[in-house]
């Protein structure tokens, strides 16, 4: 092996064992897939249109180190036990069916795709080793929904010792304002005194 190489190797092995790193930022897009987004009618355009931005990761100043698309994506028919409980109670995220994909304007070829089973993006999944696969320190939240699974996976990605940041122009609720109101105020309840682990961000405060 040459000597790029072999630095190249050292410094990702002390990158690895020295953990998650502040200054590594990932964008986690929750939901976004087109049978989901067919029930959103509170802040739609604002929304999507802030996401499609953000997922682009084409800003001068600013990019993220990982763009992570995690969408509900259940096993539930025709095996011998569904693999969520979510499977009773929904009829969306059927695995392999077109429905259940990403929006086509949110798709990303540089993007990775973890599947998601409850309403956290991390209960059963693969996102916290992938994160850390990547190094990384802070998780920026888009997507839907407020009240449900952004509140879900933000209370998840804190307790797994990650910053977080709730882009606020990015998230909306599939039960409109008031369902998405009450998603801020349970996210501002838990999370205002977490001294800045979690915070709440517009867009336009970091990605120019």
């Amino acid at each position: 092996l040459g000597f790029d190489t072999m630095l190249g190797l050292l410094l990702f092995g002390v990158a690895h064992a020295l953990g998650p790193m502040p200054n590594r930022s990932a964008l986690l897009v929750i939901d976004m897939s087109i049978e989901q987004w067919e029930g959103i009618e509170y802040r739609r355009n604002q929304t999507l249109s802030t996401i499609a931005k953000l997922i682009s990761n084409n800003a001068t100043e600013f990019k993220f180190d990982v763009v992570v698309d995690s969408h509900l994506w259940m096993r539930c028919d025709d095996v011998a036990a569904p693999e969520s409980t979510l499977c009773a109670v929904t009829t969306v995220g059927r695995i392999h069916e077109e429905k259940a994909m990403l929006l086509p304007e949110l798709r990303n070829p540089n993007s990775v795709f973890v599947e998601k089973k409850q309403y956290s993006c991390f209960y059963g999944s693969t996102l916290d080793a992938t994160l850390r696969n990547y190094g990384i320190g802070t998780i920026f939240v888009v997507g839907i929904n407020t009240n449900y699974c952004v509140f879900a996976s933000v209370l998840d990605a804190w307790e797994k010792g990650y910053d977080v940041r709730v882009v606020l122009d990015g998230i909306t609720s599939c039960d409109g304002a008031a369902g998405h109101e009450a998603g801020l105020k349970m996210l501002h309840s838990f999370f205002d005194e977490t001294q800045g682990k979690v915070r709440f961000v517009k867009s336009a405060d970091f990605y120019h």
